[in-house]
């Protein structure tokens, strides 16, 4: 099955690997055909910034090795790769200590993840203490997708 949007075709593999991870039609949709190309690179860029930003802080004010800031980073933020996620990626994450569920996100559960995180950010201390539950935000976020939780978005729109 080939998703036809604006032009651009994405790949059955594309697909069925941001489908395994919880994306659904919506999510598709609202990435490749909500978003333009302008607000997927600006939301990929400033997902980047944090992540560079972060890890930099680590290093720099607190004195982490560079290796520890990047677990740090890994566990304290939600990370976001393009799909199907390269064997790079994955042995990196497996070299530093961590398993799938840390693994990053597809880019296409970034609308839904910030709409869920926003909800969830009004009661903070309850927040934060679910996420001690997890070794790093993906994970629980991945626990919350195939939980249910974190409902499906059917109008984007809103």
């Amino acid at each position: 099955m080939m998703f036809n949007l604006n032009k651009k075709k994405l790949s059955e593999e594309l697909i069925k690997s941001v489908k395994a991870e919880g994306a659904t039609d919506q999510d598709i949709n609202w990435w490749w055909r909500g978003l333009s190309d302008l607000e997927r690179n600006n939301v990929k860029q400033n997902n980047r910034l944090q992540i560079l930003s972060t890890t930099a802080y680590f290093c720099e004010t607190l004195g982490m090795s560079q290796e520890d800031a990047i677990r740090a980073t890994i566990k304290k933020l939600i990370n976001y790769h393009d799909f199907p996620i390269d064997q790079e990626h994955l042995n990196t994450i497996k070299r530093l200590g961590f398993g799938h569920d840390d693994c990053a996100l597809p880019w296409e559960l970034s609308g839904r993840i910030g709409t869920y995180i926003k909800e969830l950010s009004k009661n903070e201390e309850d927040f934060k203490k679910q996420l001690e539950d997890f070794p790093t935000v993906n994970a629980f976020l991945r626990d919350k997708i195939r939980s249910g939780e974190l409902k499906e978005i059917t109008d984007y729109t809103k």
